[in-house]
């Protein structure tokens, strides 16, 4: 899912001459602080959707290959991934979480370094 909306964003973005650095959104996991949750905030298991390991290598892969083929519309020739676990909202962070462990990490370290 994530993948299809990014596309599309990335694509409508270059169709109008617009400059941008790709976002790769992995999805918001607010398991991390289930044992300490905000008083203001319920975050029960409808409240994300864990993409495969193979949804985040195609994600990160279709980033970097639209950086490549668009060279003129990404000019810092990078892109941004963001966040499957916000560390409560102070930084995107790619850092093992409850429920996956270091499922992207691991996922993400059989694709990377990746380059034009």
């Amino acid at each position: 899912m994530n993948l299809i909306f990014s596309s599309r964003w990335w694509q409508s973005a270059h169709s109008i001459g617009a400059k941008l650095v790709p976002i790769a959104p992995t999805g918001w996991d607010p398991r991390p602080r289930a044992k300490n949750p905000e008083p203001f905030v319920y975050e029960g298991p409808e409240h994300y959707i864990q993409a495969t390991a193979d949804e985040v290598q195609e994600l990160i892969r279709s980033g970097i290959n639209f950086t490549c083929t668009y060279n003129e519309t990404v000019d810092a020739q990078t892109i941004i991934i963001y966040a499957w676990n916000e560390c409560s909202e102070t930084s995107g962070s790619l850092v093992p979480s409850y429920g996956n462990g270091t499922l992207y990490i691991d996922a993400l370290s059989k694709i990377l370094p990746m380059s034009c």
